[in-house]
């Protein structure tokens, strides 16, 4: 049972001491967001493995149910998402956007070409011992190209544990195994094995198996991987199973993916009042004198404006794009032979191949050179200028209303005000909220997506230089033919492809930056205004505002602290 009730406790705490000075709508939503995504949050435990390997086998066995077909075949697998519910029915999630309630037997006479995923929603005493899980079987390793990256693509950010189930009979990690393990340790998530099958072997060359596979997983991961026998004849399996859903440890990723949310919270709170106490100070002469200088301001951004954006636009052109190129080239060139291999083997297998080696690279890639050039493109900017102390709340209001796509622009803005807030524990939290509110990795894998259509479309076409896919040609020839003729019309046709999408982050990017100087001007007027008003206060009554103020930092700071 994951325990949220600290955190809910908590958050009402923060509540309590930001309301004292009004309503202010861009916190207040944010602690609506932080309270949804506490009441919401489950575990997503992928079972995950090649195709036939007993993925839906043993998720059956684990909630006693013959629920999940366990003879699809391999073109027709659907990711099937299984949840606790008093009332059973099934929901069909279709690729038009469209969903519909239906009944178990519908939902798996429906066409799986037109859906996104199933959801079951199953009264089951072992899945009401696990009300926060989603269960997901996924598709086959080698249930197609184009589903199995749909699959992995849509839960890589959402997961956060995997059950990577290896049939017997395989004896081993596979080199498609291995891959896919690679891959998803860039996601950080959580993994333990299931050998299933396990009633077809000896108790002792299964043990020997185990073993095996263990060693395997220990090297690839560099930690102790909890690997287990199973079978769905064996009453012990669902016992396995609850211990393998223990080794994840729900509280510490409940915790991790909640944290972030109270850092931003705090950045927040303690901008609000380092406004109320620098607002309080000021008399009107220095107000006058700051509402011209932000005027000033306003006018010098124009020209400044059009000179970053030159600037980002030849960062993207000749670092950004030239670099994820390098990567994926880097990525084909390495796997060469082996890629000769496959092209002897026939089309499907040198596309799946192909696919298979540069899906992960261009998801990193794009998100590693994204978030560099981004952020060195932030540090060449002197923030101080704008920012003193003042309100943050008009502008983060606003930049969250027109682009809340990439919201987390605003903590990274945030790292440079020079209050405390911003300094030591502050900008560790400012950190990793900005990590959490960008999502960059959602954004790369949704624009490499289409990026890998095009390749797929594309690969035929390229492959006709050998003929008959490589049939009669040695080993040596074929790997030449891949170095010097694939390969690179392969890197002519990704770079064409990818123009068009680094351009939009880079309008985005750009935009970013853009309203954040106008807003942060703007804030800067209505904060001196503030200060005219409140100069008007008795001095003891601004004392005591300043103490109250005080004593509610050090509460905010201690409650976050205190995670």
């Amino acid at each position: 049972m994951i325990r949220k009730e600290g955190y809910l406790k908590k958050l009402e705490e923060i509540r309590e001491i930001i309301e004292k000075y009004g309503d202010n709508e861009t916190i207040r939503l944010k602690m609506e967001e932080t309270e949804r995504e506490i009441e919401v949050f489950s575990m997503m435990i992928l079972f995950v493995g090649g195709f036939s390997a007993g993925k839906s086998a043993l998720l059956n066995k684990f909630i006693d149910r013959d629920l999940l077909s366990e003879n699809q075949k391999p073109e027709t697998a659907v990711a099937s998402e299984v949840v606790y519910s008093v009332r059973e029915y099934a929901e069909l999630f279709y690729k038009s956007g469209e969903t519909g309630e239906v009944t178990f037997s519908e939902a798996d006479e429906a066409d799986p070409r037109s859906l996104h995923f199933k959801r079951y929603h199953v009264n089951s005493p072992i899945l009401k011992k696990y009300k926060e899980y989603t269960f997901v079987d996924m598709p086959g390793f080698n249930s197609g190209i184009e589903s199995h990256n749909e699959a992995i693509l849509q839960y890589a950010e959402a997961g956060n544990a995997y059950i990577l189930v290896i049939d017997c009979e395989d004896g081993e990690v596979k080199a498609s195994v291995q891959d896919f393990v690679e891959e998803i340790r860039q996601y950080e998530h959580n993994l333990a094995i299931a050998v299933s099958k396990g009633d077809k072997k000896t108790s002792g060359s299964l043990e020997e198996i185990r073993a095996n596979i263990e060693e395997t997983a220990n090297d690839l991961f560099g930690e102790v991987i909890m690997v287990a026998t199973t079978s769905k004849f064996e009453e012990d399996t669902v016992a396995k199973v609850e211990r393998m859903i223990a080794s994840f440890e729900e509280q510490k990723v409940f915790e991790d993916r909640i944290r972030p949310f109270f850092y931003e919270l705090e950045n927040y709170g303690q901008a609000l009042l380092d406004t109320v106490k620098s607002a309080s100070s000021m008399d009107s002469t220095e107000a006058d004198k700051t509402i011209r200088e932000k005027k000033k301001s306003l006018d010098r951004l124009k020209m400044d404006k059009e000179r970053e954006a030159k600037n980002l636009h030849a960062s993207y052109v000749n670092t950004v794009k030239p670099n994820i190129l390098t990567d994926i080239e880097d990525a084909l060139l390495a796997k060469a032979e082996f890629l000769a291999e496959q092209l002897k083997a026939g089309e499907d297998s040198f596309s799946r191949s192909v696919n298979n080696t540069i899906r992960p690279v261009m998801v990193s890639s794009l998100q590693h050179h994204r978030e560099e050039n981004f952020n060195e493109f932030l540090q060449g900017f002197d923030f101080s200028s704008t920012f003193d102390n003042d309100s943050m709340d008009n502008f983060v209001a606003e930049v969250k209303a027109k682009y809340n796509s990439a919201k987390g622009i605003i903590d990274k803005i945030q790292e440079n005000i020079p209050h405390e807030a911003g300094k030591g524990k502050g900008k560790e939290n400012a950190n990793a909220a900005y990590k959490t509110a960008v999502g960059v990795l959602a954004a790369a894998t949704t624009v490499v997506a289409p990026w890998l259509e095009v390749v797929l479309l594309f690969l035929p076409e390229i492959m006709q230089v050998v003929g008959f896919f490589g049939k009669g040609y040695e080993k040596s020839k074929l790997t030449s033919m891949v170095r010097e003729r694939i390969i690179p019309d392969l890197m002519s046709k990704i770079s064409e492809t990818i123009d068009p999408d680094l351009l939009e982050l880079e309008k985005q990017d750009m935009a970013f930056i853009e309203e954040s100087y106008k807003a942060k001007i703007q804030n800067e007027i209505d904060a001196m205004e503030s200060a005219e008003q409140m100069k008007n206060e008795k001095k003891t009554e601004f004392e005591l505002l300043m103490k109250n103020v005080e004593e509610d930092q050090n509460d905010l700071k201690e409650i976050v602290g205190n995670l």
